[in-house]
C-alpha cells in the first residue's frame, strides 16, 4: 500500500531495526499529535479539529470532542486519559460526547 502526500498515517515500527510493522491512513484531515496507548486502543489528539480518536486493533475507530480548547497531548496513567488543552473555553465531559466525565475544575 503506497503512502498518498500529505494523508495522514498512523505507523507502527519494530524496536529493534525501526522496520515497519503496521501502517494504516488514519481517515482524518488533520496531523496528529499526542498519541498515547491505554491497553486496548491509541488515542490521539487532531490538530486544529479539537477532536480524540481513539483507534482500535481490529480497524475501528471511535472520535470524540475534546474537552478543552486546542488538545495536543495525552497521557495515560492506567486509569484515567489526560488531555492537554486550553481551560479558557472547557466543554464538560457530556458536551465533549464522553460519558462519566465530571465537570472541569478551574483553578
Amino acid at each position: 500500500m503506497a503512502c498518498e502526500a500529505g494523508e495522514p498515517f498512523l505507523f507502527r515500527h519494530d524496536m529493534a531495526d525501526l522496520h515497519v510493522i503496521y501502517r494504516r491512513n488514519v481517515g482524518v484531515a488533520a496531523g496528529l499529535t499526542g498519541i498515547v496507548w491505554d491497553g486496548g486502543r491509541l488515542w490521539a489528539c487532531e490538530r486544529g479539529r479539537d477532536r480524540l480518536h481513539a483507534f482500535d486493533e481490529a480497524g475501528g475507530m471511535e472520535s470524540f470532542t475534546a474537552p478543552g480548547l486546542r488538545a495536543s497531548g495525552l497521557a495515560w496513567d492506567y486509569a484515567s486519559l489526560w488531555v492537554v488543552g486550553r481551560l479558557d473555553e472547557m466543554r464538560s465531559g457530556a458536551e465533549a460526547g464522553l460519558k462519566n466525565v465530571p465537570d472541569p475544575i478551574v483553578g
